[in-house]
């Protein structure tokens, strides 16, 4: 499973119609017109596509917040390594998609 938050600048933003034609079983909710989560299920390879669409997308959000929750019986040790994302240095909650691409990618190797 994964979910994505995101903020809109504008409730009536195009982007968000990209969540609809996922190839994936999903479930869209609406918090306020301005804020909307995606709960998206798919297989473990798809991803590092997913992550790299919603980078494509970032710049249309006004904030956004992607988790992903594994099967830890699918996974062997689990993928707790890709949670951690509060960044000590600037005391802020950061996303470097770049960085969970590369790790992905590397994991998936194994897989």
């Amino acid at each position: 499973m994964v979910y994505t938050f995101v903020e809109l600048d504008k409730p009536d933003d195009p982007a968000l119609s990209c969540f609809k034609h996922l190839p994936f079983r999903r479930e869209i909710f609406i918090d306020s017109p301005d804020k909307v989560g995606v709960r998206i299920t798919m297989e473990s390879s798809d991803i590092v596509g997913y992550l790299s669409g919603f980078e494509s997308l970032r710049s249309h959000f006004k904030s956004y917040f992607v988790q992903i929750a594994v099967n830890l019986e699918v996974i062997a040790g689990g993928m707790h390594g890709f949670y951690h994302l509060h960044n000590e240095s600037t005391g802020r909650w950061e996303m470097p998609i770049e960085d969970y691409i590369h790790n992905l990618e590397k994991f998936m190797e194994n897989y």
